[in-house]
């Protein structure tokens, strides 16, 4: 074996000395391995060796073949005072005689169960600790860069998550103060139906002259209920009160609009049921309407819109029923 040969594997040998490694070589280290057995360091030196060198496939070879224990050089079998290095990596053995080593030396490398390559394996062995470092530090970097976006991600969240709750809220707090509103006015609308619900408006009837406003009233009650029994040929329709809309102007020779209340729900259908004949008799221009919610009279006036609409496109007999419109069909008009 060549000088420079015996002397790498000399120094591989005493660096052999450390403490076991684990399988993957990944903390192994040969600098550090020398301070352990500095004290056995002259006594495990393979450059005595006298045997040739083999090549790395023959090696190969020969450590595929070699399951019996025999030295892989001079092919001796391990028996008796005959001693054998075992390489980690491939497991073949090199007796004492071949590595001119020491039994004791050998025995001391057992006991401690000390890692050992062959020359063959020596460099493979050391790529690989190099690389399974580099692997772990790779690794390891991966994951402190993987831990801190992780953490990072979490306090991303949890500021979205708060800001979500909080423009849920704010959404929920509007929808809540929405339906109050609609609920609240929708209350409100049925209680002012409810309250109009028997009343009538009638249009175009002559006021008193009377300047005794208590008077007046009564002159209006006794004008509507002449109108009823009259003109609508209705009898015992009781009517509560009269009252004028809006305020009484100088001059003004126009009739307020007469608010009349009637004392049920009925007489009041009743009355619009026969309100037809005003216009057969041609009253004076005489109308009479329901009393309607600000809400009402809005739908009313969009109703009578689209129906002045329809007529000048044509159509005809059209009317408003609960708040519909419908077609109205005439006597002998086949369905």
């Amino acid at each position: 074996m060549s000088e420079p040969l015996s002397q790498e594997l000399s120094g591989q040998a005493r660096e052999s000395r450390a403490p076991r490694i684990p399988s993957k070589f990944a903390d192994f280290d040969l600098s550090t391995s020398k301070s352990i057995h500095d004290a056995n360091s002259s006594k495990l030196d393979v450059s005595k060796t006298t045997s040739s060198p083999r090549t790395e496939s023959s090696k190969s070879d020969i450590s595929k073949t070699n399951t019996s224990k025999n030295c892989e050089q001079c092919r001796s079998q391990i028996v008796g005072k005959r001693k054998a290095m075992k390489c980690m990596r491939c497991n073949c053995s090199l007796c004492n005689e071949c590595l001119k080593i020491p039994i004791k030396d050998i025995e001391s490398h057992i006991k401690l169960g000390t890692v050992w390559f062959c020359e063959p394996c020596q460099q493979r062995a050391l790529i690989a600790v190099k690389t399974d470092k580099s692997i772990e530090d790779t690794c390891r970097d991966f994951l402190l860069h993987f831990s801190g976006r992780l953490s990072q991600l979490e306090d991303e969240f949890r500021v979205f998550d708060c800001k979500i709750e909080e423009k849920i809220e704010q959404k929920l707090d509007a929808v809540r103060s929405d339906v109050s509103t609609l609920v609240k006015d929708a209350i409100i609308e049925e209680k002012d139906k409810e309250r109009r619900a028997p009343n009538l408006i009638i249009h175009n009837i002559p006021e008193s002259e009377n300047l005794v406003p208590e008077t007046r009233k009564e002159d209006d009650v006794s004008a509507v209920a002449q109108l009823f029994e009259g003109t609508l040929e209705l009898k015992d329709i009781d009517i509560e009160s009269a009252i004028r809309i809006g305020k009484k102007e100088e001059g003004n020779v126009k009739s307020r609009p007469l608010l009349i209340k009637l004392k049920t729900k009925t007489a009041k259908r009743v009355v619009l049921k026969n309100a037809f004949k005003l216009k057969d008799k041609k009253e004076q221009n005489i109308s009479i309407a329901p009393d309607m919610t600000l809400k009402q009279r809005e739908e009313n006036k969009r109703l009578r819109q689209e129906i002045k609409e329809r007529t000048e496109a044509g159509e005809s007999d059209l009317r408003i029923r609960a708040g519909k419109i419908v077609k109205i069909q005439a006597p002998g008009q086949p369905p």
